[in-house]
């Protein structure tokens, strides 16, 4: 571009200098070279602009990919080990926080890729541009889909855990004793009449 710059001016320099020319034919083939060099180093000067704003599109979309896979790496998954009811139960809580970060990151990662897309669709564009649009495609949908199974996983082994020790812990007798229902709960005798 710098180039181009100053090569316009010494093109004009030119013009001027052949005006004051008393031959004209001379002058005229002079300014039509002059004027083809000039259109020469526009369109050059377009394509470097594009190229230029092509590159920078680029690289914006590369950092800001690399960010959001940055921010994707930051969850993840709670540990599959748990000592009792309350440990399975806040890793839960936890892992329910983890797939609401990735729902809210959804929009965000779907306008990134929308972006490349439309990058790669340019001409010039580097090839790194849909590698990065595969990539984070790949790193946000393998992402999501452990962090939901996971999450059926923990909902489940929740359920299973906290039935059994409900089992446990409580049972319910019923037992017929002089008119009365005696319900047995937790090893607490309750006496009601009956109906």
């Amino acid at each position: 571009m710098t180039q181009h710059a100053k090569t316009l001016p010494l093109i004009l320099n030119d013009l001027i200098e052949e005006q004051a020319t008393n031959e004209p034919a001379r002058y005229r083939q002079k300014l039509d070279t002059l004027l083809s060099r000039y259109k020469q180093i526009c369109i050059r000067s377009e394509e470097t602009s594009q190229y230029c704003t092509i590159n920078l599109k680029s690289k914006i979309f590369h950092d800001n990919q690399s960010q959001m896979l940055t921010n994707l790496s930051q969850l993840a998954n709670v540990s599959n080990q748990f000592r009792d009811l309350n440990d399975l139960k806040n890793a839960l809580k936890e892992q329910i926080l983890i797939v609401d970060n990735l729902q809210r990151y959804s929009s965000q990662v779907s306008e990134l890729i929308n972006r490349g897309n439309e990058l790669t669709r340019q001409p010039m564009v580097p090839k790194y541009v849909q590698q990065d649009v595969q990539n984070l495609q790949k790193v946000f949908s393998e992402k999501t889909q452990s962090a939901n199974d996971l999450l059926s996983k923990l909902k489940v082994d929740f359920c299973i855990c906290h039935f059994s020790i409900v089992r446990k812990c409580f049972y319910f007798s019923v037992s017929w004793k002089s008119g009365n229902v005696l319900i047995i709960t937790n090893n607490d005798i309750i006496n009601k009449p009956k109906d």
